[in-house]
């Protein structure tokens, strides 16, 4: 018998293959997968976090956070391991300076960036107006980050870092 090529077959094979790529590329990967199936976990550790932070929870705000984790506040305080993060964060909680700011935007998660399906860099944005310092300067605004390095342990995701930083306009550099 002999095989006969039409245009029509060409068509078909051509429309095949497309169709098989198009439906390989739009089907997740493994690491995709698995990635979003963790985003709840490390979301979940993250709004611990937040939670604690707008209800002014020492105890739930430091929850997240590993037994050896580190904490950097925009002011340069160096703070490790979870009990004395929870008790820097009581003591931050009952400053009236810091209570008595105007919150323009509650803490937020602005992004998750997956660096392995164990390692999750989450970072949270929020905006205050008015916070006191101890010595009595006032702040105008901050504008603030935390940036969390978490990891995936048995008992679900942990906070092993977090750095806050305060962004500044370029132009009021010194």
């Amino acid at each position: 018998m002999r095989c006969v090529w039409s245009p029509l077959i060409t068509i078909v094979l051509i429309l095949g293959a497309v169709s098989g790529v198009a439906n390989f590329s739009s089907a997740p990967s493994a690491t995709a997968l698995h990635q979003s199936q963790d985003e709840g976990g490390v979301r979940g550790a993250v709004f611990k976090r937040i939670e604690g932070r707008r209800s002014l929870n020492a105890r739930l705000s430091a929850e997240p956070f590993g037994d050896d984790a580190i904490w950097i506040n925009a002011f340069g305080r160096r703070v490790v391991g979870r009990r004395a993060i929870e008790k820097f964060f009581e003591d931050l909680y009952a400053d009236t300076g810091f209570r008595t700011a105007d919150v323009v935007l509650q803490p937020e998660i602005a992004e998750i960036v997956f660096l392995r399906p164990d390692v999750a860099v989450a970072r949270v944005v929020s905006r205050t107006r008015g916070q006191r310092l101890p010595d009595g300067t006032t702040i105008a605004e901050r504008r603030t980050h935390n940036t969390m390095t978490l990891t995936r342990e048995p008992a679900g995701w942990q906070v092993r870092y977090e750095i806050v930083t305060d962004e500044r306009d370029s132009s009021n550099r010194r």
